[in-house]
Protein backbone atom coordinates (compact mmCIF):
# COMPACT_ATOMS: atom_id res chain seq x y z
CA UNK A 1 0.00 0.00 0.00
CA UNK A 2 1.37 3.16 -1.51
CA UNK A 3 2.11 6.06 1.63
CA UNK A 4 0.29 9.18 1.60
CA UNK A 5 2.29 12.32 1.30
CA UNK A 6 1.88 14.51 3.83
CA UNK A 7 2.88 18.39 2.62
CA UNK A 8 5.70 20.00 4.56
CA UNK A 9 3.74 22.55 7.05
CA UNK A 10 1.58 18.99 8.11
CA UNK A 11 4.80 18.21 9.46
CA UNK A 12 6.15 20.94 11.46
CA UNK A 13 5.72 20.50 15.11
CA UNK A 14 6.46 23.89 17.24
CA UNK A 15 7.21 23.77 20.73
CA UNK A 16 7.86 26.43 23.20
CA UNK A 17 11.88 25.92 22.96
CA UNK A 18 12.15 25.98 18.69
CA UNK A 19 10.52 23.04 16.15
CA UNK A 20 11.05 19.56 14.65
CA UNK A 21 10.28 18.47 11.44
CA UNK A 22 8.86 14.83 10.74
CA UNK A 23 10.20 13.12 7.36
CA UNK A 24 8.18 12.86 5.10
CA UNK A 25 7.76 9.22 2.54
CA UNK A 26 10.22 10.70 0.31
CA UNK A 27 13.57 9.77 1.63
CA UNK A 28 16.21 11.00 -0.60
CA UNK A 29 15.44 14.87 0.75
CA UNK A 30 17.76 17.74 2.85
CA UNK A 31 15.91 19.61 5.41
CA UNK A 32 17.25 23.24 5.40
CA UNK A 33 15.67 26.39 7.61
CA UNK A 34 16.28 29.91 7.58
CA UNK A 35 15.13 32.70 9.75
CA UNK A 36 14.01 36.20 8.66
CA UNK A 37 12.04 39.33 10.21
CA UNK A 38 8.88 41.16 9.69
CA UNK A 39 10.81 43.89 7.73
CA UNK A 40 11.81 41.40 5.07
CA UNK A 41 9.57 41.01 2.16
CA UNK A 42 6.94 38.27 2.55
CA UNK A 43 9.03 35.71 -0.21
CA UNK A 44 12.32 36.44 1.21
CA UNK A 45 14.74 33.34 0.99
CA UNK A 46 17.22 33.84 4.12
CA UNK A 47 20.70 32.32 4.68
CA UNK A 48 19.66 28.29 5.17
CA UNK A 49 21.42 25.84 6.94
CA UNK A 50 20.80 22.27 6.66
CA UNK A 51 19.45 20.26 10.20
CA UNK A 52 17.85 16.93 10.71
CA UNK A 53 14.66 15.59 10.92
CA UNK A 54 13.24 14.26 13.78
CA UNK A 55 13.80 10.66 14.97
CA UNK A 56 12.87 9.00 18.21
CA UNK A 57 15.44 8.93 20.92
CA UNK A 58 17.35 11.64 19.75
CA UNK A 59 17.55 15.53 20.62
CA UNK A 60 16.57 16.86 16.43
CA UNK A 61 14.73 20.04 17.83
CA UNK A 62 15.98 23.49 16.25
CA UNK A 63 16.00 25.95 19.20
CA UNK A 64 14.79 29.32 18.38
CA UNK A 65 13.99 29.93 22.29
CA UNK A 66 14.72 34.13 22.84
CA UNK A 67 14.24 35.34 19.13
CA UNK A 68 10.88 36.33 17.62
CA UNK A 69 11.17 35.51 14.49
CA UNK A 70 10.02 33.87 10.86
CA UNK A 71 10.83 30.72 9.95
CA UNK A 72 11.26 29.75 5.71
CA UNK A 73 11.90 25.68 5.97
CA UNK A 74 12.50 23.79 2.45
CA UNK A 75 12.72 20.37 1.81
CA UNK A 76 15.42 19.70 -1.52
CA UNK A 77 16.50 16.97 -4.15
CA UNK A 78 19.76 18.04 -4.36
CA UNK A 79 19.41 21.73 -5.79
CA UNK A 80 15.57 22.05 -6.54
CA UNK A 81 13.92 23.21 -3.48
CA UNK A 82 10.80 20.70 -3.65
CA UNK A 83 8.60 21.86 -1.16
CA UNK A 84 8.59 25.05 1.06
CA UNK A 85 7.47 26.66 3.99
CA UNK A 86 7.14 29.16 6.04
CA UNK A 87 5.58 30.24 10.12
CA UNK A 88 6.22 32.89 12.43
CA UNK A 89 7.71 31.67 15.60
CA UNK A 90 7.42 32.56 19.73
CA UNK A 91 7.71 31.59 22.97
CA UNK A 92 5.16 34.12 24.14
CA UNK A 93 2.49 33.28 25.77
CA UNK A 94 -0.28 35.61 24.10
CA UNK A 95 -0.91 37.26 20.80
CA UNK A 96 -0.63 41.11 20.52
CA UNK A 97 -3.37 42.62 18.90
CA UNK A 98 -3.74 44.20 15.87
CA UNK A 99 -6.63 46.66 14.90
CA UNK A 100 -7.32 47.02 11.24
CA UNK A 101 -10.24 49.56 10.54
CA UNK A 102 -11.25 51.05 7.29
CA UNK A 103 -13.19 54.12 7.63
CA UNK A 104 -14.42 56.87 5.01
CA UNK A 105 -11.63 59.73 4.27
CA UNK A 106 -11.71 63.29 4.62
CA UNK A 107 -13.44 64.52 2.18
CA UNK A 108 -10.37 66.41 0.38
CA UNK A 109 -9.34 63.22 -0.93
CA UNK A 110 -12.68 62.51 -2.93
CA UNK A 111 -16.05 60.84 -1.98
CA UNK A 112 -14.71 56.98 -2.85
CA UNK A 113 -11.61 57.84 -0.62
CA UNK A 114 -10.76 55.61 2.52
CA UNK A 115 -8.91 55.24 5.31
CA UNK A 116 -7.14 52.01 6.49
CA UNK A 117 -5.97 52.81 10.30
CA UNK A 118 -4.03 50.25 11.83
CA UNK A 119 -3.21 50.24 15.39
CA UNK A 120 -1.07 48.14 17.86
CA UNK A 121 -3.76 47.56 20.65
CA UNK A 122 -1.60 45.82 23.29
CA UNK A 123 1.67 48.29 22.93
CA UNK A 124 3.93 49.98 20.01
CA UNK A 125 4.11 49.43 17.33
CA UNK A 126 6.62 47.52 15.24
CA UNK A 127 7.69 47.81 12.06
CA UNK A 128 6.85 45.29 9.20
CA UNK A 129 6.98 45.16 5.36
CA UNK A 130 3.96 46.48 3.38
CA UNK A 131 3.54 42.84 1.60
CA UNK A 132 1.97 41.35 4.52
CA UNK A 133 -1.18 43.37 4.35
CA UNK A 134 -2.86 44.59 1.16
CA UNK A 135 -5.96 46.17 -0.04
CA UNK A 136 -7.40 43.25 -1.89
CA UNK A 137 -11.00 43.26 -4.18
CA UNK A 138 -13.21 40.31 -5.22
CA UNK A 139 -11.70 40.29 -8.73
CA UNK A 140 -8.63 39.03 -6.96
CA UNK A 141 -6.65 42.18 -7.43
CA UNK A 142 -3.88 42.50 -4.71
CA UNK A 143 -2.29 46.28 -3.97
CA UNK A 144 0.15 46.62 -1.34
CA UNK A 145 0.48 49.76 0.77
CA UNK A 146 3.12 52.62 -1.13
CA UNK A 147 5.20 52.88 2.17
CA UNK A 148 7.43 49.55 1.88
CA UNK A 149 7.64 49.91 5.68
CA UNK A 150 4.14 50.18 7.76
CA UNK A 151 3.94 51.33 11.61
CA UNK A 152 7.57 51.66 12.82
CA UNK A 153 9.56 51.82 16.61
CA UNK A 154 7.12 53.21 18.85
CA UNK A 155 4.25 54.50 16.94
CA UNK A 156 1.21 53.19 17.72
CA UNK A 157 -0.54 54.20 15.05
CA UNK A 158 -0.54 54.12 11.25
CA UNK A 159 -3.01 55.57 8.35
CA UNK A 160 -3.19 55.27 5.01
CA UNK A 161 -5.73 56.28 2.18
CA UNK A 162 -6.85 54.52 -0.83
CA UNK A 163 -9.28 55.66 -3.21
CA UNK A 164 -12.04 53.58 -5.28
CA UNK A 165 -12.14 53.91 -9.13
CA UNK A 166 -15.92 55.77 -9.94
CA UNK A 167 -18.16 53.55 -11.00
CA UNK A 168 -16.94 50.78 -8.80
CA UNK A 169 -18.39 49.57 -5.56
CA UNK A 170 -16.05 50.22 -2.08
CA UNK A 171 -17.51 47.13 -0.73
CA UNK A 172 -15.52 45.37 -3.49
CA UNK A 173 -12.55 45.95 -2.04
CA UNK A 174 -10.99 45.12 1.90
CA UNK A 175 -7.82 44.59 3.65
CA UNK A 176 -6.49 41.48 3.85
CA UNK A 177 -2.95 40.19 5.62
CA UNK A 178 -0.81 37.15 5.28
CA UNK A 179 -1.22 33.88 7.49
CA UNK A 180 2.52 34.93 9.36
CA UNK A 181 1.16 38.12 10.26
CA UNK A 182 -2.05 36.24 11.43
CA UNK A 183 0.38 33.99 13.99
CA UNK A 184 2.16 36.75 15.04
CA UNK A 185 -0.96 38.77 15.67
CA UNK A 186 -4.65 38.51 17.14
CA UNK A 187 -5.79 40.70 14.16
CA UNK A 188 -8.99 42.72 14.87
CA UNK A 189 -10.34 44.02 10.99
CA UNK A 190 -13.63 46.18 11.34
Amino acid sequence: MAEDKVVLAKRINKSDKGFTVIKSSEDKRKLYYGTYSFKDEADFIPELEEIAYWKPMEDCEIVLKGQECLVYVSEKLGEETVEDTRFYWTDADRKPRLQIVTQPANKKYGKQAFEIVITWVDGPGEPFNNEYIYLSSDRGEKFCFLKKEIGGPGKKEDRYIYIVPEGFNPDSYSVSVLPQLREKYNIIIE
